[in-house]
């Protein structure tokens, strides 16, 4: 881009008058900067830390302490408590004094902010929050899942729990292509995620993080359960970065629900299972490669 002329700064303040619009809002709708460099220039002239949210992981207390349409009203995002015990949000424009006191407020603890852009924070925004809730829910209704899904609260059922990859984000398909798992092809054989509302926690919860992954880029998710938690990992531009955590006790619901919408034996956890399944997601055709691999599979043996 060329340098900021006059004019360009005429026409913006003139924009900003009329509208009565936020001033970065409009200077960043009008062209003269980017949100990503705005974000830049924030950070290096207040001094405050420029947050990527590639990676990130908003824990769950913090998106608690502030309501999801307020954090899209204020344009923050709630991540973690600090050192010191403050909460820390990024912000689009950490010039905002009245937000973070509406922050401050309904968190009713100190708060430290840091910058991110504005399209960041919101898309930001939409994933925590929705799979949150999914989580909340899953949590609320874990009596439907009976003993199988408290077994991973143990350290043997923790030790057992699979890992999960997923791949097949960006190849996409014609619509009527021939599914690769011998199973046909046709309307019959696809499974529509965008049509969820009525489907259990546990299904949503996993159409979600499929769906997050498709609309950040990802080619592959990679599920790493845990002692206490498991990870959630995208593979974006050749860089595997967590981006999502949920309690241990959910993994096994999660890998039935993937191993019931591939077809494969929810039985077995013994023995690695691999398949591929034809999905829509956001109107999109995907044929995705599942696998589940037990941990015990991946470890090696102790040496004599």
């Amino acid at each position: 881009a060329g340098a900021v002329t006059e004019a360009d700064v005429t026409r913006t303040l003139t924009v900003w008058r009329d509208t009565g619009r936020d001033l970065m809002e409009v200077f960043i709708s009008t062209g003269i900067i980017s949100s990503a460099r705005l974000a830049e220039v924030l950070s290096e002239q207040l001094q405050m830390p420029l947050v990527s949210l590639r990676g990130r992981i908003a824990a769950p207390e913090a998106l608690n302490l502030i309501p999801r349409p307020t954090a899209e009203r204020l344009e923050l995002l709630p991540l973690a408590f600090d050192e010191r015990g403050r909460l820390f949000v990024a912000m689009a424009n950490p010039m905002d004094a009245s937000a973070q006191e509406k922050a401050r407020m309904l968190a009713n603890c100190d708060i430290s902010v840091g910058v991110s852009p504005r399209e960041d924070i919101l898309s930001g925004i939409a994933r925590f929050y929705t799979l949150q809730k999914n989580v909340d829910e899953l949590v609320a209704g874990m009596g439907a899942y009976g003993d199988d899904a408290g077994e991973t609260d143990s350290e043997s059922g923790a030790r057992d729990a699979p890992v999960i990859c997923i791949s097949g984000f960006q190849g996409g398909l014609d619509e009527g292509t021939p599914d690769r798992g011998g199973r046909g092809s046709g309307p019959e054989t696809e499974l529509n995620l965008d049509t969820n509302a009525k489907d259990a926690p546990v299904d949503r919860l996993v159409h979600n993080i499929l769906r997050q992954a498709l609309r950040e880029g990802a080619s592959d998710v990679r599920v790493q359960p845990g002692e206490r938690s498991a990870s959630v990992c995208f593979r974006i531009d050749g860089q595997t970065c967590a981006t999502f955590g949920y309690p241990a006790a959910l993994h096994r619901p999660v890998a039935a629900s993937l191993k019931i919408m591939t077809g494969m034996d929810i039985l077995e956890r013994r023995k690695p299972q691999e398949r591929s399944v034809l999905v829509r997601l956001d109107g999109r055709p995907l044929d995705l490669r599942v696998s589940v691999l037990p941990t015990k599979q991946m470890r090696r043996p102790p040496s004599a």
